[in-house]
């Protein structure tokens, strides 16, 4: 399910390299789930023309932040960018933490 009208892209697997159809062609879909994982990894700053875009978990994993803190933050950082009202899910955390049907393992 796209969250807006701009998630069709080229479609990436799990090494970030282009997916392709085997005859030469590159693969387009839905990758609202890769820029979700993107934008929880990265940190501030990371993209030059988008400097406030980016959450940085890896800054959080050793804080002493609640996960309530955490859970605002990451709402905060996707509806700044791009998702509207994603559902946060912080059962597992730190091991895992669910965005939407993204799961970002430790």
């Amino acid at each position: 399910m796209a969250i807006f009208d701009n998630t069709y892209d080229l479609l990436l697997d799990d090494n970030a390299d282009f997916q392709d159809d085997g005859n030469g062609d590159f693969l387009t879909g839905d990758c609202s789930n890769r820029y979700i994982e993107y934008l929880v990894v990265s940190f501030q700053g990371h993209y030059k023309e988008f400097p406030l875009i980016g959450i940085g978990i890896a800054g959080y994993l050793n804080a002493a932040v609640n996960t309530q803190i955490l859970q605002r933050d990451i709402i905060e950082g996707l509806t700044n960018d791009i998702f509207v009202t994603p559902d946060v899910d912080l059962d597992d955390y730190p091991d895992q933490i669910k965005i939407n049907n993204v799961v970002i393992e430790k």
